[in-house]
């Protein structure tokens, strides 16, 4: 069962459940019925393409790094606060998020937009069942981590990469 590796036991149909109705609403709402994309004519496409590329790169390096660093740990057991996971709890989570606000801004679909409350909620309640799992499984360590860094925003940001200082 996926809980004992720290995941929610409904994460992945409730993804994959989210990821097709995101598409139907966006798909339609953007390419056939347009009933809530009309004010994005008045936004210029490469403004609408810039903002598209604000959420999808860094979405793209998140996912990246987060996968990586799940690969790359050496024991199932293992706490990974390296890669995407030292500047955010759930980057995996998070670049999903950042590619619907992606789609939701190349098209301007306020029903997309809408549907993103929903989605977050349900990133934000599996990410706490989650959390709740590593707090038993690796006690303070899990703690220190979670105080130190934040769930969907990183804490803090440090540009100095000289640690002597």
């Amino acid at each position: 069962m996926k809980e004992n590796r720290g995941e929610h036991p409904f994460g992945d149909a409730g993804q994959l459940v989210f990821l097709l109705l995101f598409l139907l609403v966006w798909i339609t709402d953007s390419f056939v019925l347009h009933l809530t994309t009309g004010w994005a004519r008045a936004v210029p496409p490469a403004l609408r393409l810039m903002v598209c590329l604000f959420f999808l790169v860094p979405a793209f390096f998140l996912m990246k790094s987060g996968h990586r660093a799940v690969e790359e740990r050496e024991r199932p057991a293992q706490m990974i606060t390296t890669g995407a996971f030292r500047l955010v709890r759930h980057p995996l989570y998070l670049s999903s998020l950042m590619v619907y606000m992606a789609l939701t801004g190349l098209t301007g679909s306020l029903l997309s937009l809408a549907l993103l409350v929903p989605i977050w909620l349900f990133f934000d309640k599996i990410a706490e069942f989650e959390e709740g799992i590593m707090v038993k499984k690796f006690g303070n360590d899990y703690l220190l981590y979670r105080n130190k860094t934040g769930r969907w925003l990183p804490r803090r940001f440090s540009l100095n990469v000289n640690s002597s200082t």
